[in-house]
């Protein structure tokens, strides 16, 4: 099977056994890569973001990245790793905007369009999301409109298109609305710079 480029993005706002938000992203990162074995490859990591809880509530602030890999595995097996490992990290689905020590979304899979073009509008443009163990939809019906999602993309994809838009990051993040509550991390973990680095020399 051929290797293909695709962009996950994780974020999390709550503590785990490995430690905060930012601790638990480290790990999260790494587990994908040991869950994955030869089946993925790390290509980049994002810089680390904060931005207040969406919708906005008492939760606490998030830390988001985009992590860039390559794999040989399907659309479903990709999405089905990301499940376990948010699984390894106690994630429950008790609602919708529950506060969560890991949350995981396949942003996006070389550009494919699942179901189709027509039904990925659909879920786009309504605000109920479909079961994502039942339904697979690429790209992430509603990353073209969240800062902490589209700002560490460009870190690590700055050439990417939307897939059903055709349109750039950037005028994809020119056209937010305002403010950019997403925010660089000023002084992120020094591990966390450190597993950037290594993965910008692979």
């Amino acid at each position: 099977m051929s290797k293909i480029v695709c962009l996950i993005g994780f974020g999390g706002n709550l503590p785990s056994d490995d430690g905060g938000p930012e601790d638990t992203l480290i790990a999260a990162v790494r587990r994908l890569q040991v869950r994955g074995g030869m089946s993925v490859k790390a290509l980049a990591l994002s810089r680390l973001y904060r931005s207040p809880a969406y919708p906005p509530s008492d939760q606490p602030d998030y830390v988001n990245a985009v992590l860039k890999i390559e794999t040989v595995l399907s659309p479903e097996e990709t999405l089905a790793l990301l499940l376990a490992v948010e699984d390894d990290f106690g994630r429950k689905r008790n609602k919708r905007w529950d506060a969560r020590p890991i949350d995981l979304d396949l942003l996006d899979y070389g550009g494919r369009v699942l179901p189709d073009v027509a039904a990925w509008q659909a879920y786009a443009a309504r605000r109920g999301v479909p079961d994502r163990e039942a339904e697979l939809v690429l790209p992430h019906p509603r990353a073209h409109r969240r800062d902490f999602v589209l700002m560490p993309v460009l870190d690590v994809a700055p050439d990417w298109h939307h897939p059903v838009f055709k349109t750039s990051i950037t005028a994809l993040i020119a056209a937010l609305a305002p403010p950019r509550l997403a925010q660089p991390e000023a002084q992120p973990p020094a591990e966390f710079t450190a597993l950037q680095t290594r993965l910008a020399r692979v």
